[in-house]
């Protein structure tokens, strides 16, 4: 059994970084959030027009890159899973990916212009960034990306959560399973740290055998059937407090924490 204590406030110098994954000795992740460009069109008659105030009104994490050239929608078009929204200007639909289920496939915008946006709902966990079974490629949002347009290099790509445009970092934090058991470790957010949005991603690497999420003796998940679980942790977090979080299941198994702040 490995236990650890994440001290937010000792990692905090990863969090100064653009758009680039970076992860210290203990495998934890940081980001930083940055406003797109593009917004300043809000509230402008461009707005509406290259569907900048659906962004506003209904995405929440979002990872988006700005490429070098206009952009053909009609050849992108046939990339999308579904289509939602199309205009003059602009598309909006959904991207399938390998080894997802279809409740975590992002949605994707893309303008003439050259702007690549892809997004969960505002009323979606952030923890759907993280794409479990291919991890060392980068999160779900980089990915959707570069189906899109795979020329795109990861260190282009930044992010933004537009539910809390406040916020300037988002963390990954990820514990797996090295043998069948169990597995503990320790989060302790530090006093003047605001917590926008915190979720949890679950995933179990075998079906037919049960996997439990536990977060300070509360079970929070439990499931038999191989793939990943998301949900909420908003407000349950304490500041300055020692958060025990237990993975009870088999090697492979294991939890992301997600934190925006």
């Amino acid at each position: 059994m490995q236990k650890r204590l994440v001290l937010l406030l000792a990692i905090a110098a990863l969090l100064t970084l653009s758009g680039e994954l970076t992860r210290d000795r203990t495998g934890d992740s940081g980001l930083q959030l940055e406003r797109p460009s593009f917004l300043a069109l809000a509230s402008t008659a461009q707005a509406q027009e290259k569907g900048v105030n659906f962004l506003q009104q209904e995405a929440g994490i979002s990872a988006y890159v700005k490429v070098g050239q206009t952009i053909d929608l009609a050849q992108v078009k046939g990339v999308f899973k579904t289509v939602e929204t199309i205009g003059d200007q602009y598309i909006i639909g959904e991207v399938a990916l390998p080894d997802l289920p279809e409740e975590a496939h992002p949605h994707v915008y893309v303008n003439k212009d050259g702007w690549i946006v892809a997004y969960y709902s505002k009323h979606e966990p952030a923890s759907k960034i993280t794409h479990w079974e291919r991890a060392t490629a980068g999160t779900t949002l980089e990915q959707a990306i570069r189906r899109v347009f795979s020329p795109v290099r990861v260190e282009e790509i930044k992010y933004y959560n537009f539910k809390y445009p406040q916020a300037q970092h988002i963390m990954l934090i990820t514990e797996v399973l090295e043998a069948d058991g169990r597995d503990t470790f320790y989060l302790k957010i530090p006093q003047g740290l605001q917590i926008f949005e915190a979720s949890w991603l679950h995933y179990s690497s075998r079906q037919g055998y049960a996997s439990q999420l536990w977060i300070d003796d509360v079970q929070i998940n439990s499931f038999s059937d191989k793939g990943a679980r998301y949900g909420d942790l908003t407000g349950r977090l304490r500041i300055d407090f020692r958060h025990t979080i237990v993975v009870t299941a088999y090697k492979g198994d294991g939890v992301t924490i997600v934190l925006i702040y």
